[in-house]
């Protein structure tokens, strides 16, 4: 690495450290230990497509380097192509030697980034109503940890009709809500699906608890929509409560 861009690199100024490495390597050839470091600091400079180019060129005088294929993922992720990534990191920990920091990360971000592909295509999925086909893509995914779709599981196995999972589901969504907008989103779904099962005073509960989680003066188109949603079931609520003599 040029002098100059080491010192930068150093003191955490990248664009300085990039520019002046991208002129050391202009003014003479470089070889795939350079083209690596300056893929580092173009990637902290946030120069995506610069860093993309140098890995490349250290893949063709090295194609077997791990760690150049483990960047490549990380940028491909960056600019939103997941499954290029897990396609990289995949390959970055099948070189790697077995057990070693750089293979472990490789294997968690292949996990990840596959992760991502399968969360879009259940929830696609979920939107178009095909529920069995959504069920069978979101289960496997909630089970290995990605409790923020437990809602989305309880409402596709609440249309399937298998009440107890999707009271399940809720559970599992509630207990992982960490802030109010996630917490309102919970009392609202669990709302929902106690109205389902008629449990009229228990729905109006929940639809009371999303209101008073919803500022009276919340602005936006969104928050609107959720007050009127609200406000909306706890009036129907309300009203199957009194007509109802098993309440």
């Amino acid at each position: 690495m040029n002098p100059l861009g080491r010192l930068l690199s150093f003191a955490g100024r990248w664009a300085g450290a990039r520019a002046a490495n991208e002129a050391a390597r202009a003014e003479r050839p470089a070889g795939p230990d350079f083209d690596a470091r300056l893929a580092h600091v173009q990637e902290e400079a946030g120069d995506l497509a610069g860093a993309e180019a140098a890995c490349r060129r250290v893949l063709t005088a090295r194609p077997g380097d791990a760690d150049a294929h483990l960047r490549l993922g990380r940028l491909a992720a960056r600019r939103g192509a997941e499954d290029e990534a897990a396609l990289w990191c995949r390959k970055a920990a099948a070189l790697a030697a077995f057990g070693t920091p750089l293979a472990q990360e490789a294997a968690r971000l292949a996990a990840e980034f596959d992760a991502g592909r399968r969360r879009r295509e259940a929830l696609a999925l979920a939107d178009a109503g095909a529920f069995a086909q959504a069920r069978a893509a979101l289960d496997p995914l909630v089970a290995q940890g990605r409790a923020d779709l437990a809602g989305v599981l309880g409402n596709v196995c609440k249309e399937l009709g298998d009440f107890a999972a999707a009271r399940r589901a809720y559970a599992l969504y509630e207990a992982q809500a960490a802030d109010d907008a996630a917490r309102l989103e919970s009392h609202l779904q669990l709302g929902h699906f106690e109205k389902v099962m008629r449990n009229y005073p228990v729905a109006l509960a929940r639809f009371a608890a999303a209101r008073a989680l919803l500022a009276d003066d919340a602005s936006g188109a969104r928050a609107q929509e959720l007050a009127r949603e609200i406000d909306l079931c706890l009036g129907r609520m309300t009203r199957a409560i009194s007509l109802s003599p098993r309440v």
